[in-house]
């Protein structure tokens, strides 16, 4: 009933009730994506017009469905979440893997600091006007998490080749 309370004054989840630094997502099989209780018609739309775009501009991405309160993005190619999506009644906060200062529409994630360290942006998706810039967001921070991981990559290699 708190995060029914929550999700219609817009807050978020609280820093005592994330438990771990990342949100659990549903597996790619799993079908139950009436599960979003914080969603509303207009909302639930705009995450399947999302979903659909995202997918026809970066097919290597999964899209999870959701639990609860959360659907998302992942890139099996590093096993890693690049876009995690919470629906409200009149927006999606779509958090992000990107610095905030690469975009002039990212805002600094408010959550708690570990959470913010792993979704250091967040998006706010208030009409369907803005689902095509979030599409380009949401392929950008999965660009950024592939370039990351090549960065990593060849940081160990450097590393192990000194040893």
């Amino acid at each position: 009933m708190m995060h029914q309370v929550e999700a219609l004054l817009e807050l978020g989840p609280s820093k005592g009730e994330l438990g771990s630094p990342e949100p659990t997502l549903e597996s790619p099989g799993d079908d139950s994506g009436d599960a979003l209780i914080t969603a509303s018609p207009t909302t639930r739309g705009w995450l399947d017009e999302l979903q659909m775009q995202v997918q026809q501009k970066c097919p290597q991405l999964q899209y999870k469905k959701p639990a609860k309160y959360c659907a998302g993005f992942w890139s099996p190619s590093t096993e890693r979440k690049i876009a995690y999506l919470h629906p409200q009644p009149n927006q999606i906060r779509l958090f992000l893997k990107l610095p905030p200062s690469s975009h002039r529409s990212l805002e600094v994630s408010s959550s708690s600091k570990n959470w913010g360290e792993n979704w250091p942006s967040v998006y706010k998706i208030k009409s369907e006007d803005q689902i095509e810039e979030a599409v380009g967001l949401i392929v950008r921070s999965y660009e950024y998490d592939q370039h990351q991981e090549q960065n990593t990559r060849s940081r160990r290699l450097a590393e192990a080749e000194e040893v």
